[in-house]
C-alpha cells in the first residue's frame, strides 16, 4: 500500500477475510455458509486446500482447515476510523483512513495503527495534523533510533 500523509490510502492488495463479526468478534464463518454468500471467496481457498491443510492450527477440523493461522486482533480497523504511518520513515507520514484496512503492524511489520476510541472530543484529522507537524516530528526523531539511508523509526513507543 502507498502512504502519503493527507493522501488517500492507495491499495496493492486485497485478502479474502472468512470471517463475519458477531459482537464484536471475528466468528469463522462454517464452510457452507461462505459458500452461500461469498462464492468466490469458498472457490478460491478451496484450490489451496491441500496446502492449507499442511499449515499448524489449533484444533483443526474439516470445517476450519481456511482460518488464518493467527487470530490477534482481528476485530481491529474494521471500518472505523483510523490512522496509518509507516514504521520506518523520514518524516512523518500519518494517513487517515475509514475502510477496512487490514496490514502487519507492530515491531516486525511494515505499518502502525491508530483507532480512534469512542467518546473522543477530538477529531481525528486534528490528532493526524498534531502528528505530522514538524514540531512533534523533530521530537521523534530526536530520540528515535536512526538507520540506513537516515530513516528512523516511529515505534510505538513515542
Amino acid at each position: 500500500m502507498v502512504i502519503n500523509k493527507y493522501n488517500k490510502i492507495e491499495f496493492n492488495r486485497y485478502i479474502i477475510f472468512p470471517y463475519k463479526f458477531i459482537d464484536g468478534k471475528a466468528i469463522l464463518y462454517d464452510l457452507e455458509e461462505l459458500k452461500e454468500k461469498f462464492e468466490f471467496a469458498y472457490k478460491y481457498p478451496n484450490e489451496y486446500k491441500d496446502e492449507l491443510e499442511k499449515r499448524s492450527i489449533q484444533n483443526k477440523n474439516d470445517n476450519n482447515w481456511f482460518q488464518f493461522g493467527r487470530n490477534q486482533s482481528l476485530n481491529k480497523f474494521k471500518g472505523k476510523e483510523h490512522l496509518i504511518w509507516p514504521v520506518l520513515s523520514q518524516n512523518g507520514n500519518y494517513v487517515y483512513d475509514n475502510e477496512t484496512i487490514m496490514f502487519s503492524g507492530g515491531g516486525n511489520g511494515l505499518y502502525y495503527g491508530l483507532e480512534m476510541k469512542e467518546n473522543i472530543e477530538e477529531s481525528i484529522f486534528y490528532i493526524q495534523a498534531l502528528l505530522n507537524h514538524k514540531l512533534l516530528e523533530d521530537i521523534l526523531e530526536s530520540e528515535s533510533s536512526i538507520f540506513n539511508g537516515n530513516y528512523y523509526s516511529h515505534g510505538y513507543h513515542f
